[in-house]
C-alpha cells in the first residue's frame, strides 16, 4: 500500500514539478521562520522573554526530536522510493540516503504543535503547511507515507511531552522576565 500510494502521487505531481521544490524542500523553512517571526513579535522589545519562550517553543521540541529522528533512521535504514521502486522518479534533487523518518516532518510537526500551544490559528496553519509538505515529498518521490507519517507522529509527541512537562516552568520563566 506504501508504494501504490507513492507511486500514485508520484505520478500525479510529475505535472506540477515547477512547485514541487517550494512545497517539499523549501516549506520547513516557511514554517521555521514564521513560528520564529511570531515568538519575536509575541515578546517585542523583551529580549530576555523573546529567548526563553524561543527556547521553550522552538529549540527544546526541534531539537529533541531531531534528536529522536536521527536516532530512528540509524536503526531502520530504508531507502527511499526514488531508489527502492525504478517507477517512481525522483522529481527534486535529492540524495539516496535513507528516508525513515521523514526529517522534514519531525521538525515541521514539532514546529507546529509548540505553537498551537501558544497561538491556535498559527499552529493550526502550520500543521496545514506541513502536512501539504509531506504530501509534495511524498509526490516527489522523496517519501513514503509511512516515512512521512512517522515524521509527523515523533514532532507530534516530541512537542506534546515538551510541553505538558515544561508548561508551569515557562509561564514562570516569562512571568520573571
Amino acid at each position: 500500500m506504501d508504494t501504490s500510494i507513492a507511486l500514485a502521487l508520484n505520478h500525479f505531481a510529475v505535472h506540477f514539478k515547477g512547485f514541487l521544490p517550494l512545497f517539499s524542500d523549501w516549506m520547513v523553512y516557511i514554517v521555521a521562520l514564521s513560528a520564529a517571526a511570531w515568538v519575536a513579535l509575541h515578546h517585542m522589545g523583551r529580549l530576555k522573554a523573546m529567548i526563553i519562550d524561543g527556547i521553550y517553543t522552538l529549540a527544546l521540541p526541534i531539537g529533541l526530536s531531531v534528536v529522536i529522528s536521527e536516532g530512528l533512521s540509524k536503526i531502520f535504514d530504508r531507502s527511499r522510493p526514488f531508489v527502492a521502486d525504478k517507477e517512481i522518479q525522483l522529481l527534486v534533487p535529492h540524495n539516496a540516503d535513507g528516508g525513515f523518518p521523514s526529517h522534514h516532518m519531525t521538525v515541521m510537526a514539532a514546529i507546529a504543535i509548540a505553537l498551537w500551544y501558544r497561538n491556535r490559528n498559527l499552529g493550526a496553519a502550520l500543521m496545514v503547511l506541513t502536512i501539504i509538505s509531506g504530501i509534495a515529498r511524498i509526490g516527489a518521490g522523496i517519501h513514503y507515507p509511512t516515512d512521512i507519517l512517522a515524521g509527523l507522529v515523533i514532532g507530534a509527541i516530541t512537542s506534546i511531552t515538551i510541553h505538558r512537562f515544561t508548561k508551569t516552568s515557562r509561564a514562570r520563566a516569562l512571568r520573571s522576565r
